[in-house]
């Protein structure tokens, strides 16, 4: 008994080791499994899958907090935009399905024999009057109604 306390012993101990040693590696390994397929894991691969070390970063920098702020104001006014610009679309259809439905009920209520009345016409033509006489070759001058006759 003493014989498989130990085994189990060493068998846990070992498998400790290889889990300390699996999260001590800081990389990212890509793996090619069998049927060419990639994949990306903290963890080494498998011994059926090649691998390699990649250098894609685990740490990042520190966040441009002003940078953040202006992306963020410019998202909140396209926001506002897009929902102002909803309002409109919104409105239009609105007006367009009104317009629609009371050009459908004024269908419905015109009479269906009704047919259009057109009225044709000759243009009335305006004459001039005949001038008056003139005497003794002197122009016209109409009569206004400060001169006595």
């Amino acid at each position: 008994m003493r014989a498989m306390d130990a085994r189990g012993s060493v068998l846990m101990a070992a498998s400790l080791l290889l889990a300390m040693g699996a999260l001590a590696s800081p990389g990212i390994y890509r793996c090619t499994g069998p049927g060419g397929h990639v994949t990306y894991q903290a963890i080494p691969c498998p011994n059926d899958s090649a691998q390699r070390a990649t250098d894609i970063p685990t740490e990042y920098p520190e966040v441009n907090r002003e940078a953040r702020e202006r992306l963020f104001q410019r998202e909140a006014a396209l926001e506002a935009r897009q929902l102002e610009r909803e309002k409109m679309d919104t409105a239009l259809r609105i007006a367009r399905e009104e317009r629609l439905a009371r050009e459908a009920e004024a269908k419905q209520l015109a009479p269906a024999d009704a047919t259009p009345f057109y009225l044709v016409a000759q243009p009335l033509r305006f004459h001039p009057l005949p001038p008056r006489f003139r005497m003794h070759g002197q122009p016209h001058r109409p009569r206004t109604h400060d001169r006595p006759l």
